[in-house]
C-alpha cells in the first residue's frame, strides 16, 4: 500500500473516532476519542483483536488456518459484512496479500499453508491490515501480534 493511502486512511478515520459509539451513552472520561489518546478495549464477542471504525468496531481473529473479520455496532452486536475485503498480512518481512469473501456474518479466508505454519510456529512480529468498506466509507485498519499466534 502506498503512503499516500495510508494517510488518506489516517485522516478520514480521525473526524469519526468519536462516533465509535452511535448514540449509546458512554463515559469517555477515563478514555476519550481523541487523536494521541490512549486506546481501550471494548468486548470481543469472538475473542478477537477489536478496532474502532466510525461508528462500528472491526474485530479480526486467526483461527488455525483461518483469518475472519467481523464488523461490530455499538452494542457489539454483528453487522452483516461486505462481499469482498482485502488483507495484507506481514510476517518475516513478507507481505501477503488475502482476499477475504463474506460467509454468513463475517469475512473469511483460508490462510496459504506456509503462511499458516509461520504464524503458528516461527517467533516474531506480525500484523494483519485490513482494508474493507464499513457503512460505504473505505477503512483500513492495522492489527498486531506476536508470533507463534495464539490460536
Amino acid at each position: 500500500m502506498k503512503y499516500s493511502h495510508l494517510l488518506l486512511a489516517f485522516a478520514l478515520s480521525l473526524p469519526s473516532v468519536a462516533l465509535a459509539h452511535g448514540d449509546k451513552a458512554h463515559d469517555h472520561s477515563q478514555h476519550p476519542h481523541e487523536p494521541g489518546a490512549p486506546t481501550h478495549n471494548h468486548g470481543s464477542p469472538h475473542g478477537g483483536q477489536v478496532k474502532n471504525a466510525g461508528k462500528r468496531h472491526i474485530e479480526m481473529r486467526l483461527q488455525k488456518d483461518q483469518l475472519h473479520v467481523w464488523i461490530l455496532d455499538s452494542e457489539e452486536k454483528t453487522v452483516m459484512p461486505p462481499p469482498l475485503a482485502k488483507a495484507n498480512v506481514v510476517v518475516g518481512g513478507k507481505k501477503h496479500l488475502l482476499v477475504l469473501k463474506a460467509e454468513e456474518d463475517r469475512l473469511a479466508v483460508a490462510l496459504p499453508a506456509g503462511l499458516e505454519e509461520h504464524l503458528r510456529t516461527k517467533k516474531g512480529k506480525a500484523s494483519v491490515i485490513v482494508t474493507l468498506a464499513v457503512d460505504g466509507k473505505p477503512r483500513t485498519l492495522r492489527f498486531a501480534f506476536a508470533t507463534p499466534a495464539k490460536w
